[in-house]
């Protein structure tokens, strides 16, 4: 069954049609997702919201727009991000209360690391602001706070970031590798 073809059996009901979908991508997804939350548990749960997503909103499924991949892909990096959210405010709620402690206690305060050191080289850079933004959702404001510089040149970072993947991607799908 091809990917218009589930659409249309998921369109009509056709339940098994889902399980389909899910043997086919899957794997993919899984590996998209582990990438952006970095927790299999978390992986899994997001994986599953994927597919009920897929099941609820195919009626919004145009194959003339894009792939079932590529549907399925956005809507796997939203929910992988909702759940990176989820899991970092835990996370700092955590870390909130063991600074309370530690500063009521009198032990001093945590100090941020400093961020100039960070990076040996421009294309680590590149990659670590291609990574938080896409794959962590981080927004340049607070992804500039993180790394200690300003949004003029995380701006800039991205933009020379996404020029060199495009000549990458260019280079190899000249040799044939796409």
């Amino acid at each position: 069954m091809n990917d218009e073809e589930l659409a249309g059996a998921m369109r009509s009901g056709y339940r098994e049609a889902l399980g389909i979908l899910y043997d086919k991508y899957a794997a993919v997804l899984f590996g998209f997702i582990c990438r952006i939350v970095e927790s299999e548990d978390a992986a899994e749960r997001a994986l599953q919201l994927v597919f009920v997503k897929a099941w609820s909103d195919i009626k919004k499924f145009d194959a003339q727009q894009a792939g079932m991949l590529k549907w399925l892909t956005g809507i796997a990096r939203i929910i992988a991000l909702q759940e990176l959210k989820t899991i970092e405010t835990k996370k700092n709620r955590a870390i909130q209360t063991e600074e309370n402690f530690v500063v009521n206690k009198g032990y001093g305060s945590v100090k941020p690391k400093p961020s100039d050191a960070l990076f040996g080289n421009d294309e680590e850079k590149e990659k670590a602001v291609l990574e938080l933004i896409y794959y962590k959702g981080v927004g340049v404001a607070e992804l500039a706070a993180q790394l200690g510089m300003e949004a003029a040149e995380v701006k800039s970072t991205l933009r020379m970031a996404v020029q060199n993947l495009r000549g990458l991607t260019k280079h190899e799908y000249d040799r044939g590798i796409y």
